[in-house]
């Protein structure tokens, strides 16, 4: 059994105390990644608790749920795809969300086949944790090179030579693979 099982047992038993800790654990994932794929904090915050009310009924209606990963994985998993489906029925022009764009590019340098929904969203996970450590200029740099903008429109842009450009790029993409490689979860996500 996961460790995580405590919060279906809190919405199976109206815990409030452990149903707000499985909120503010969802929240922690869900807002970053509505925010970063064209979406307000509101709806955000909407996201979550319809994530919560489909986890409770997918736990009422199989008697013996278990959860395999943390909680707020498994939400980030619903929340994504309730999300996809809402930029449709907008009819948004969006084919891949940002983190997803991204995610697929830093794919290609790490060799990993992305398989399974839960490993997806565990791998968004880590790795926007870890980007989130690069330095506010690394983090500027690849995200406009992960938009595929021109290495000389980014120096452009951001007032640098396309040489210092390519150098800085190369060693913030290779600082976040460092980050990503040392964590523990990495070798567990990557088969």
């Amino acid at each position: 059994m996961h460790e995580d099982q405590i919060y279906i047992e809190a919405l199976l038993n109206d815990n409030s105390a452990l149903i707000e800790e499985t909120y503010l654990k969802a929240r922690k994932v869900i807002i970053p990644m509505i925010l970063n794929n064209s979406g307000s904090h509101e709806q955000g915050e909407e996201l979550i608790q319809n994530s919560i009310i489909v986890l409770y009924e997918r736990i009422k209606k199989e008697a013996k749920f278990e959860l395999t990963c943390k909680v707020e994985t498994f939400l980030y998993s619903i929340a994504r795809n309730l999300w996809l489906k809402e930029l449709q029925k907008n009819k948004r022009n969006i084919s891949l969300t940002e983190k997803e764009e991204m995610v697929l590019k830093i794919k290609s340098y790490l060799e990993i086949s992305f398989e399974e929904e839960d490993s997806k969203a565990k791998r968004s996970v880590l790795f926007w944790e870890k980007f989130h450590l690069l330095g506010e200029n690394c983090q500027t740099i690849l995200k406009k090179y992960f938009e595929e903008i021109d290495l000389k429109e980014i120096a452009t842009q951001i007032n640098q030579t396309y040489k210092s450009i390519r150098v800085t790029k190369h060693r913030c993409i290779q600082k976040l693979l460092n980050l990503i490689q040392k964590d523990s979860r990495f070798n567990e996500l990557k088969n």
